[in-house]
Order: structure tokens, then sequence, then C-alpha cells
């Protein structure tokens, strides 16, 4: 049973999957890159992960952003883009 008043099941103690999909379509549509991080949204986006990244930490068009990225891949891969992200975000506050 689906609870107007928050995201609680009471009946199966779990998250209502309605209030939880609503969730990931807001955090998906969002222009917040941690929240599309969150939703999966560049799961099958890798170049628009690359360019929102990139723009985010301000090195679009830097000659380096390029290599930045590259680096920040191979230092964060295992951990997905959140990690990724966060290995570029250091790599830019060293470039910038």
């Amino acid at each position: 049973m689906h609870s107007m008043l928050g995201r609680w099941n009471e009946s199966s103690k779990d998250f209502c999957p309605v209030c939880v999909e609503k969730e990931r379509q807001r955090k998906y549509n969002s222009s917040d890159i941690w929240e599309r991080i969150s939703a999966g949204f560049y799961d099958d986006n890798p170049d628009k992960f690359r360019d929102d990244a990139i723009e985010f930490v301000g090195l679009k068009g830097h000659p380096k952003a390029d290599k930045a990225m590259a680096q920040a891949v191979e230092d964060g891969h295992s951990g997905g883009h959140s990690e990724i992200f966060n290995a570029l975000i250091r790599y830019a506050e060293i470039i910038l």
C-alpha cells in the first residue's frame, strides 16, 4: 500500500516502489551531476558523463582536460562514476 504520508510502506516494512521510482526519475532528470550519478543516468551515457564532469569542474576547453579525465578514470574506475568524478575534482584543483 502506498502511503501518502511518506515513502515508508508499513505493510512490507520497505520503501514504496512507486516513491523509489519517482525519486530515481527526479534524480535522473536533475541538472545536478551528483544526483544523476546516484540515479544511474551515466551508466549508459559515458560520453555525457565525460562532458558534464569536465564542464562541472571547470576544465571545459582546457588543454589538459582529456588527460585529467583519463587519469581520473584510471584512478577511480573500480568505484564507478562517483569515484571517477571525485578524482577529476582533485585533478582540476591542481590544474586550475
